[in-house]
């Protein structure tokens, strides 16, 4: 009996310790400053790509995230950017989020300062701050905008679109 315990005792340890290393090599997301968007922008030059800015605490945005990750089993290949528009404090839990939704991996950034409106003026000098917000780059460079949760169909619209183009 005392040598099962052990073994159980043992195994559990290793389960724990091989979880904690998994969370340590986890990408993290990027931090976002106000002149990220150039790198951004500059990293998917010539191929569309969404720019999705959400919160932790925006229930819409995760309902949003939940429907990425669905598509991003289904088109790969999908350009996809993922912005926490929380603070640099929130990282971590940024990160978890990303990889409850198995977005880790995806690109994705976590504002690097609590200016908020520095850095949502970088991003857009029309937007207010509601989210979840969605940018739509084509292959040109030029964006669309548009503020609210996606729904499937608009996604599939896009995707569709550019993966054609």
């Amino acid at each position: 009996m005392s040598q099962t315990l052990n073994n159980s005792k043992y195994f559990l340890q290793t389960v724990i310790l091989i979880c904690i290393i998994n969370l340590a090599n986890a990408e993290q997301p990027k931090s976002f400053f106000h002149n990220s968007m150039n790198e951004l922008e500059s990293t998917f030059a010539g191929e569309p790509f969404l720019l999705s800015v959400w919160s932790i605490e925006c229930a819409p945005c995760l309902k949003e995230l939940k429907v990425f990750s669905k598509f991003k089993k289904i088109y790969p290949d999908f350009n996809l950017v993922l912005l926490s528009a929380d603070g640099p404090d929130l990282i971590d839990e940024a990160g978890r989020v990303l990889e409850q939704f198995n977005l880790v991996g995806t690109s994705s950034w976590v504002y690097g300062t609590d200016r908020s409106e520095q850095l949502r003026y970088s991003i857009d000098p029309t937007w207010y701050g509601e989210m979840p917000r969605s940018y739509f780059y084509d292959r040109g460079g030029q964006r669309k905008s548009r503020s609210g949760l996606l729904s499937e169909a608009a996604l599939i619209k896009w995707i569709t679109s550019t993966l054609n183009e």
